[in-house]
């Protein structure tokens, strides 16, 4: 009985060794920013359930809650240094359905790269377009931490009304991640946005659209009633949520970090599902012929409106290190395929190499975050006003 007892404090021992060399290892991974950072047992922080009861409570100033769209502008909705226009529509000034008489209208969907976090309303790429030719029209649709799928779903909700020209669907380099995800937390527990979106999902090539887990406010209740009940429900249509918060084991440091590694063996021997395969978008996971499909059918959608469409990729902070570094892009096997396809797109990778020469990375980003700064749509704007005379 003896021996069996030492024997069993020797393994718990080993064990316990194991899984703290784990948990230290994973924190360093995180540190380097390697992988994401997240909780090993999922909860909502006090700054989600603070968010949350602001949402219920109606005190948010600029983004209102959607039943279709999990989330958009406020109509007339104004926090600094924010101002949405009473069509929900970031802007100054209200915009008549149909444009006037020798105006070019524009169109642009996106997250917050199109929407231009971190900038007043004049400093964004769409504002600075428009006053290099009063004949130029660029409505901002763009809304912070949407996914494609939103976008999409935005431009057929309210875009098309508004007849545009061209459409500009905006691209960053997360947003692959955001088609497959639900609720943001489960992709980025730190994100101060706990609300809940639909997706599209793809069954005999065709999407389907996944509506919105909570589909009416007052079910944001369940996070303050039940929230393991809540998480559940919103996970079971989540890609993140099932693959980092479920399964036997998920919350012990030794079986994420041996998730990691595995996931890096498979994708040298090209059999990884992972999101991402060394530095470039993996071709045969699900968040990636899921973004496919949905841009595919934007184009078709934007066509089919007499429009033409256009995919801008936005480069980020650090999609342009990675690339100032070994030339590589992320995002390049979307392009590809984009091309395959006949669907048109500009990297503006290529705006910062032409117009941000010399400069350093930094001069582009805002220092509050990691979106561009006055000068980072500087750039934006000025290529694509180049691009549009170029091709008009």
């Amino acid at each position: 009985m003896k021996k069996f007892f030492s024997l069993f404090l020797c393994v718990l021992l080993i064990y316990a060794l194991i899984e703290s060399a784990s948990f230290l290892n994973l924190r360093y991974l995180e540190s380097k920013g390697m992988v994401e950072r997240r909780p090993f047992f999922f909860h909502l922080s006090s700054q989600h359930l603070q968010e949350i009861r602001m949402l219920l409570a109606g005190k948010n100033k600029y983004i209102a809650y959607s039943s279709t769209l999990g989330w958009s502008l406020k109509q007339g909705g104004e926090a600094h240094p924010y101002q949405a226009n009473l069509q929900g529509i970031r802007a100054d000034r209200k915009y008549s359905l149909e444009p006037q008489e020798g105006v070019l209208r524009v169109s642009a969907f996106g997250d917050s790269f199109v929407h231009g976090d971190q900038v007043e309303n004049k400093d964004t790429w769409e504002e600075k377009m428009m006053s290099m030719d009063p004949r130029l029209e660029v409505l901002n649709f763009g809304v912070g931490s949407y996914g494609v799928d939103q976008s999409f779903l935005r431009y057929k909700e309210s875009g098309v009304r508004f007849k545009p020209k061209i459409v500009f669907i905006g691209f960053r380099s997360n947003n692959v991640n955001r088609s497959v995800n639900v609720f943001k937390p489960f992709l980025n527990y730190e994100t101060g946005f706990p609300m809940t979106k639909p997706r599209f999902a793809i069954r005999d090539d065709q999407l389907i659209f996944v509506e919105n887990p909570l589909p009416n406010l007052k079910d944001y209740g369940r996070f303050l009633n039940d929230e393991r009940g809540a998480l559940e429900k919103v996970g079971s249509r989540d890609y993140f949520y099932r693959t980092d918060y479920s399964g036997p084991g998920y919350f012990l440091p030794s079986v994420r970090l041996a998730k990691i590694f595995l996931n890096i063996i498979y994708g040298q021997l090209g059999f990884s599902n992972d999101i991402v395969v060394g530095n470039f978008y993996n071709p045969k996971s699900e968040a990636f012929l899921v973004t496919e499909k949905i841009l595919d059918e934007f184009h078709k959608a934007v066509l089919k409106e007499g429009s033409t469409p256009l995919v801008l990729f936005f480069p980020g902070r650090r999609d342009m290190i990675l690339h100032e570094k070994d030339g590589s892009l992320i995002y390049q096997p979307l392009m590809d395929r984009l091309k395959a396809k006949n669907i048109e797109s500009i990297d503006l990778m290529d705006a910062f190499r032409q117009f941000g020469r010399g400069r350093p990375i930094g001069d582009f980003f805002n220092k509050e975050g990691a979106h561009y700064s006055s000068l980072g749509n500087e750039i934006v704007a000025e290529y694509l006003f180049q691009y549009l005379k170029a091709h008009s």
